[in-house]
């Protein structure tokens, strides 16, 4: 991978001081791709951090001659990434026309919102080759009217959300509301929501309606925060809000008309409640399946360990197990289970527990013919301040 392949522009300092670098490191940008014209191939992705005083997109005339060099249809532009700290475009139809309309919407494959406010849905579906997006604490807009009516009708592949409800929305209504906004979703294949309301559990179901005869890989996220580890998902959460975390899947998402469906990952969080009521839920409606991953997050508080996930419904989780692979007459699965416990506690009597549920599932596995079943646990302390 190339150094150049994914450049980052802008900043979110409103200040004077917060202007100027943004001008330098523009500047600098261009001077470098004017002495190495070839290192602009390179570029496939572009983050912008926008700013309340966003108008420099469409009016910085050192920004534009830099997007001419590194998006047109010799090396184009693959994935913009926009990230706004809650602001909105401040002068959308100059945006359009100096910066989203000659660099952008032609090429872009690959687009990412990161709390943006009222992002304006003709973008969206103005974009022809778009297959992927990432909303997060976003909002869509459709009352930019200054804007030209959208003339492309993009297939979206992918679709990732988290804190969006109202622009997943925005997006499964235009269709019906607009007649000159349109987005195939009927095209996914794969999506991945990052829940912690109930609303967004509709919209899971919604977008699974909408596109059952293609979606091939579901992934559910029961805490709305991106998961970089096993450690850090926990370290994010304090014993106050672990309880809230947790939002019941069961009886919410149904996958019975999903038979394209190759892959589900589930990621919930052990509470006082079965922490497998809700998966196993799920997986009664699935008709078929190839690879699921279900990953399990718990934690010691208030005197309670792991015995919610010793008398959990194993027995019911290992019987879905079987019916999924007999139908599929081959599943390969993975549980994982990730475990916090107070510093300075032994982790080894919580090791012995967690150790003891994964090899009985590894045993009870070897019975069921057409099942490859992985299960794997860890301990860890939370982390320093």
């Amino acid at each position: 991978m190339h150094i150049f392949r994914s450049i980052k522009l802008g900043t979110n300092d409103e200040a004077p001081t917060g202007r100027k670098l943004r001008a330098q490191r523009i500047k600098g940008l261009k001077k470098l791709l004017k002495r190495n014209p070839t290192l602009a191939s390179y570029i496939v992705r572009l983050e912008i951090v926008i700013p309340p005083d966003n108008e420099w997109l469409g009016k910085d005339s050192t920004f534009l001659c830099v997007m001419k060099k590194i998006s047109n249809s010799q090396h184009p532009l693959q994935t913009l990434s926009l990230r706004g700290f809650y602001h909105h475009l401040v002068n959308p139809s100059s945006v359009w026309t100096n910066f989203m309309k000659p660099f952008i919407l032609p090429f872009i494959t690959s687009l990412e919102l990161r709390v943006i406010s009222k992002f304006p849905l003709s973008i969206l579906c103005s974009c022809p080759q778009l297959r992927k997006v990432i909303l997060w604490a976003s909002t869509l807009s459709v009352s930019a009217s200054s804007l030209p009516h959208p003339n492309s009708r993009p297939q979206l592949q992918s679709l990732e959300f988290g804190s969006s409800n109202e622009a997943i929305t925005s997006m499964l209504q235009m269709n019906k509301l607009y007649s000159t906004i349109y987005m195939d979703l009927s095209t996914l294949q794969t999506l991945k929501a990052h829940v912690r309301r109930a609303e967004d559990l509709t919209s899971v179901q919604q977008l699974i309606n909408k596109s059952e005869g293609s979606l091939l890989d579901v992934s559910l996220v029961m805490d709305n925060r991106p998961c970089k580890s096993t450690s850090q998902v926990l370290r994010e959460i304090t014993s106050a809000d672990f309880n809230e975390a947790y939002l019941p899947l069961t009886q919410r998402v149904d996958l019975h008309t999903m038979h394209t469906l190759q892959r589900l990952e589930v990621e919930i969080f052990a509470t006082s409640e079965d922490p497998l009521a809700g998966i196993i839920s799920v997986l009664q409606t699935v008709p078929t399946l190839l690879y699921l991953e279900l990953m399990i997050y718990g934690r010691w508080s208030n005197g309670h360990g792991p015995e919610n996930l010793v008398s959990a419904d194993w027995k019911g989780l290992n019987a879905q197990l079987e019916r999924i692979s007999e139908v599929s007459k081959s599943l390969r699965a993975q549980i994982g289970i990730a475990y916090e416990v107070p510093r300075g506690y032994p982790t080894q009597p919580f090791q012995n527990v967690l150790g003891s549920i994964c090899t009985t599932l590894l045993s009870q596995s070897r019975s069921i013919p057409h099942l490859t079943l992985n299960a794997i646990y860890g301990v860890d302390y939370p982390r320093l301040n």
